[in-house]
């Protein structure tokens, strides 16, 4: 986060920031902003996903494979981050936090995780889930090509880049498994929150505060 990133959120009155970021990514770059509330939730850091992700990053031909990853990674954020989405959805029924800024560190797979759910549990139609989804791509890609070429320029074009514009986009195949997970082993998104120990009284104060009559 830039400085003048801290400046526009204070600017816009952001009361809370629930970063999902791990105790290591936040000693490596963390900037807060000073009137904020400020939760650390670590959220599906799994190294051993991470460890056989990095050795693919700069390899030709592996896309299908990471893409097979990042299809665990997802599916482990389901099945092993419950906990840490009660956190989240216990917070985000509180209406003292919002204005409310959830991050990760790209904001595509944590953080898309996360505001998928949300919708879910909102009632949102998945296929609208999908496309909220998809618009970080809108956002991000602009600035993902940015720094390939940054990268091409200052490497003399010697660094391998082929895999950087697939691994900083938010895709549909990334996702989809991990809600199928959802339907089909724990049957359906009210049963997964019911196993996460979010209650009714929860899903209720979140349509509350963020669905408009």
């Amino acid at each position: 986060m830039s400085r003048g990133d801290q400046s526009e959120l204070e600017t816009i009155g952001i009361r809370t920031i629930i970063d999902l970021r791990s105790k290591e990514e936040i000693r490596r770059r963390r900037r807060m902003v000073a009137s904020a509330r400020y939760e650390n939730i670590p959220f599906g850091c799994n190294r051993e996903i991470e460890k056989q992700i990095k050795p693919l990053f700069y390899k030709k031909g592996t896309q299908k494979t990471l893409c097979e990853k990042y299809q665990w990674l997802y599916t482990t954020f389901v099945t092993e981050q419950q906990w840490n989405t009660k956190k989240i959805f216990g917070l985000l029924a509180e209406e003292d936090t919002y204005p409310v800024l959830i991050h990760c560190r790209a904001g595509k797979d944590r953080t898309g995780f996360i505001s998928a759910l949300l919708l879910l549990a909102l009632g949102v139609d998945r296929e609208i889930v999908f496309e909220d989804y998809l618009r970080t791509n809108v956002l991000l890609m602009p600035k993902v090509k940015i720094f390939i070429r940054q990268v091409k320029i200052s490497t003399l074009g010697l660094f391998p880049t082929h895999n950087f514009e697939f691994m900083f986009s938010a895709r549909r195949c990334f996702l989809e498994p991990a809600l199928s997970v959802i339907d089909t082993e724990y049957g359906g998104i009210k049963k997964y929150l019911a196993t996460c120990g979010i209650s009714e009284e929860c899903i209720g104060d979140l349509r509350r505060i963020l669905v408009s009559n």
